[in-house]
């Protein structure tokens, strides 16, 4: 499958998406639940495809699941296409809703079918696929998710009612995650994570911090979660909106950080141990001035907001030479690694 977008939320979208037990935990909270009764959830499996336009992948990332049916539902077809369910999650991260999003779906979805053709060409019928659209678009998406909203319809019901059967008929489904409480997110803890920290992106609010901690706790109880909570810690530490001072003293605050201290830690050394001394001893390693100018700014602004200093802005960092920049980078990281625990 294609990258896809070059933000980080994509990579966080992928990152958890991608581990079938989360994604499983997210379709069985979102899908309804006459259709996620019908499904034999232990053939869920990734497929490598995207469909996503090739200018839209920094704003759009793109994920196709198959699930097949129970026998009882699939019956004694033996047809490919009445084998499975095909999900498809769409990751949006604009600033604003997309209106034409509906048509875009169905560009999607009839470049998915073309490729299940390709595939299975003795095929009888198209499977169903169910389009989905994961948004943490700031003030919350406000655009209808039914095509036939995108019609500009006669003013006349009778001429109206008379066209809707030539024309295609669905909505995608939505996740708007401005609008969704933190407490009413779905699925597993890992994936009740990744969720909320894509909800930060687009809608903070004080809560936040005080959500995020007992939840991280949850992840960092099972071996698959320790697994996932190093990228998660390092989307979360560079989230604009976080003071990490005031995370740290939230965490050290918490009881759960004295019920069990060996596992939830301070989450500002958590991240260091887990997650940073391996981008630092690569980045010592490899050298500063080499690799992306890009990864070197984002390592700057990490290590400034752990040590709870000013963040400098991205367009400030990138002003300075390479060079320049692997000397504060290399500064900053001494400096953490100096830092008493």
């Amino acid at each position: 499958m294609s990258s896809g977008g070059s933000q980080p939320h994509d990579a966080l979208f992928r990152h958890t998406f991608g581990q079938i037990q989360e994604a499983k935990s997210f379709f069985q909270g979102y899908l309804p639940a006459e259709i996620t009764s019908a499904l034999n959830w232990d053939g869920l499996k990734l497929l490598n495809s995207t469909f996503v336009d090739e200018e839209l992948r920094k704003s759009e990332s793109d994920m196709l699941f198959e699930i097949p049916w129970t026998d009882e539902v699939r019956g004694e077809s033996d047809d490919p296409a009445a084998r499975a369910l095909y999900p498809y999650l769409l990751m949006e991260h604009q600033s604003t809703s997309y209106r034409k999003m509906p048509r875009r779906f169905l560009k999607y979805m009839m470049r998915g079918w073309d490729q299940f053709e390709s595939e299975h060409p003795t095929a009888e019928g198209l499977p169903p696929i169910i389009p989905f659209v994961v948004a943490h678009t700031p003030g919350g998406w406000k655009l209808s998710p039914h095509f036939h909203d995108q019609i500009l319809w006669p003013k006349s019901q009778k001429i109206r009612d008379s066209l809707k059967p030539f024309l295609p008929q669905f909505e995608h489904g939505l996740l708007d995650l401005a609008e969704t409480p933190f407490a009413a997110l779905l699925g597993a803890p890992a994936m009740r994570l990744t969720l909320g920290l894509l909800k930060v992106r687009c809608q903070s609010d004080g809560g936040w911090m005080d959500w995020t901690i007992p939840v991280i706790a949850q992840v960092n109880r099972t071996e698959r979660g320790r697994e996932l909570l190093p990228t998660m810690l390092r989307y979360l530490f560079n989230i604009p909106e976080l003071n990490a001072k005031e995370f740290k003293a939230k965490v050290e605050a918490s009881p759960l950080f004295d019920k069990n201290p060996e596992t939830i830690m301070t989450i500002a050394d958590y991240f260091r141990n887990e997650g940073l001394e391996e981008g630092l001893k690569k980045g010592r390693e490899e050298g500063w001035q080499g690799g992306r100018q890009e990864s070197r700014v984002e390592m700057a602004q990490m290590l400034q907001r752990i040590l709870g200093r000013p963040v400098d802005s991205a367009d400030t960092l990138a002003q300075l030479s390479a060079a320049q920049l692997a000397s504060l980078v290399d500064h900053l990281a001494q400096d953490l690694s100096g830092r008493p625990n």
